[in-house]
């Protein structure tokens, strides 16, 4: 679904594209020059050098993660204390190995106090931890680890300032995980099986309010601003986990007994009664066609200077290729995991506020919702025909046909 001219005055425009991998293989043999045999096909040519392999580690197993801190605009860093609960894998352990590419790491202790040494690998981007201080380590005894650090804006990591001509006047700061980006800001087991409880507790500016996975724990007020605090009471996915922070405000509506919102900057113009309407109108489309939406809340987030639109899946149901069916979580989440479906459903979508073509140019999206392309013409007619079975999106030079004069 895209309502980007529907729903949106003209300036602010959404967009959403589907975040997909393409493997292309080529010939690395020249043509034969006229007169000439073809090359012989056993000639190959030489392997690139294999990168380095990260050194094995104990099969750990992580519990869960608690992060606390707040960013630093002045310095554009996330400032935070991540306190990670794992299971070690093995008895006796003496060192453990975690991902991480965060601009820094000031202290990793045991949970009480006791600071165990560490060295960062900024190469293998690893973490690793000296344990054998810690008494009586057993595989099936839990322990935690706190570890103090800094993580730099990133791919992962976006803080988007105050921008001239920007209808909301506003910063914002949001992470993007996927696939492989969470040790960019925040030490972690950066492996998509090991799910974990995950919680977040963020200062803020007094006007700012934040959302994350999970439920609202915690909202306060002081002199130094607002605190927030969410958490979940499930696992999920290290590539999950997220959190925005801005002026938000929140319109919202009930599907029955299913909250459904859409967080937008304060000041953002468009028509958020209709998009309501229309994330509505699709939760019932699909659950004629699945099963009833399983999980307790759908939100949409309206983030700034991001060409992409994704689904933070609560419930960590692991992504598969044009919508197919999961085979993670219960069965009766399957119908509900196409494309990044999820349990306290949180989307990130684009306000873009310049009437420039975007520099990912016309790519393809696919969603519950029907997406099209990432066009930024307001001529484009591609979603409105895709929409009524005229065309199907992604194709630049579909797009380029569908326009209006």
């Amino acid at each position: 679904m895209d309502l980007a001219r529907s729903l949106v005055r003209p300036g602010t425009w959404l967009v959403a594209v589907f975040l997909a991998s393409s493997v292309a293989a080529c010939s690395g043999a020249d043509p034969a020059a006229p007169g000439q045999s073809p090359p012989d096909d056993t000639e190959l040519s030489p392997e690139p050098p294999t990168e380095p392999e990260p050194p094995p580690g104990a099969p750990i197993d992580v519990q869960r993660y608690e992060v606390t801190g707040e960013f630093d605009w002045s310095r554009g860093r996330l400032v935070a204390t991540v306190a990670v609960t794992l299971l070690p894998g093995d008895d006796g352990l003496r060192s453990l190995r975690l991902d991480s590419a965060v601009a820094e790491v000031k202290a990793v202790r045991l949970a009480g106090g006791t600071d165990l040494p560490y060295t960062v690998d900024a190469e293998l981007r690893a973490l690793l931890i000296d344990v054998s201080r810690v008494p009586d380590i057993a595989a099936d005894q839990a322990i935690t680890l706190e570890i103090d650090y800094e993580a730099a804006e990133s791919d992962a990591l976006r803080a988007i300032p105050a921008r001239r001509g920007d209808p909301a006047a506003s910063r914002a700061v949001y992470t993007l995980s996927e696939p492989l980006d969470a040790a960019l800001w925040m030490p972690c087991h950066n492996t998509p099986e090991d799910r974990a409880v995950f919680s977040i507790d963020l200062g803020m500016g007094a006007q700012e309010t934040m959302i994350a996975n999970g439920t609202l724990v915690s909202d306060e007020q002081g002199a130094s601003g607002r605190r927030m605090k969410y958490a979940t009471d499930y696992t999920v996915p290290i590539y999950l986990m997220a959190f925005a922070i801005g002026d938000f405000e929140v319109e919202g509506t009930m599907k029955g007994s299913l909250p459904v919102s859409v967080w937008h900057r304060r000041g953002v113009p468009g028509d958020y009664d209709r998009l309501l309407d229309e994330v509505v109108r699709s939760i019932g489309l699909f659950e004629e066609l699945l099963v009833p939406y399983p999980f307790e809340k759908y939100a949409l987030v309206l983030v700034p200077e991001y060409g992409g639109g994704l689904w933070i899946a609560d419930d960590g149901a692991t992504r598969s290729p044009r919508g197919r069916p999961s085979r993670a979580g219960p069965s009766s989440r399957r119908g509900w995991s196409t494309g990044r479906a999820a349990r306290s459903s949180t989307r990130w979508r684009s306000t873009r506020t310049s009437g420039r073509r975007s520099r990912r140019g016309h790519r393809p999206a696919t969603s519950p919702t029907r997406s099209c392309c990432s066009c930024t013409t307001s001529s484009c007619r591609s979603r409105r025909l895709y929409r009524r079975g005229g065309t199907s999106p992604g194709s630049p030079a579909r797009c380029a046909r569908a326009r209006s004069p």
